[in-house]
């Protein structure tokens, strides 16, 4: 088989997005051409094992991985570890969120969650890694003229408190970042967070509490609302479209 440079083009997505529905593939690596046509590439590209095939979403719509063969031909890293049947709406949810911000010129720049685990498991160590606080990925952004960076954090469902106030005390002490932004499906999930933050860390100290409807952010993002105690604002507003460069020590 031969493999073409869009065939590459689309590695080097899964190697950062992770997972990719076929629709965000469709989307952003074979614009313009019939969906039926990506399809048979993408199966054409399974079977010889560049990628690999999820199911479980409840949409019934597959996402797609990468296998060590295929990130081999676009990097020196491998893929992101085993895709998780019950992460698959997280993280199509989350690969939905990037693309919308980076489409709208909100994120800047972005340390995907993989990539971040594997600089901190580098730097300390597999078994002091898994205690690390490890986001949902840095987005680059510019705030108020200045480069800043912000810890997102995609929550489809609740926790328990306990392992908020984990979390939160180690986001505490993180002043390398402006603030952490959670991404909910409703606003009674996202000001319970709220209320244990406030509790843990406060709110008018960095980094600062957001949080926002995440199929808003993802269907319009420049009129999407970020919220903050008593402040409310349009995403735009608050992180300007331009450039910016996001690092987490």
């Amino acid at each position: 088989m031969i493999v073409t440079q869009r065939d590459k083009a689309l590695f080097e997505k899964l190697h950062s997005y992770a997972v990719m529905t076929t629709r965000q593939v469709a989307n952003t690596v074979f614009p313009g051409i019939e969906l039926t046509t990506t399809l048979r590439r993408l199966r054409k590209l399974e079977r010889d094992n560049f990628i690999k095939r999820n199911t479980g979403l409840s949409t019934y719509e597959h996402s797609w991985t990468l296998t060590e063969k295929g990130a081999k031909l676009v990097s020196d890293r491998p893929p992101r570890w085993q895709q998780s049947r019950y992460l698959l709406e997280h993280d199509t949810k989350l690969t939905a969120l990037r693309l919308a911000l980076e489409s709208a010129g909100v994120a800047q720049s972005w340390i995907p969650e993989h990539e971040i685990r594997f600089k901190v498991a580098s730097r300390h160590g597999l078994e002091v890694a898994k205690d690390k606080l490890i986001p949902d990925g840095i987005m680059g952004v510019d705030w108020q003229g200045s480069k800043e960076s912000i810890a997102i954090e995609v929550e489809l469902h609740g926790k328990n408190s306990r392992r908020y106030f984990r979390n939160f005390h180690q986001y505490k002490y993180k002043q390398n970042i402006l603030g952490v932004w959670y991404l909910t499906p409703t606003p009674t999930l996202a000001r319970t967070i709220e209320k244990l933050w406030i509790r843990e860390v406060g709110m008018n100290r960095k980094p600062f509490f957001y949080w926002s409807l995440i199929d808003e952010v993802i269907e319009k993002p420049l009129e999407a609302i970020v919220r903050s105690g008593k402040d409310r604002n349009a995403l735009p507003l608050i992180w300007r479209p331009g450039g910016a460069l996001a690092k987490l020590n």
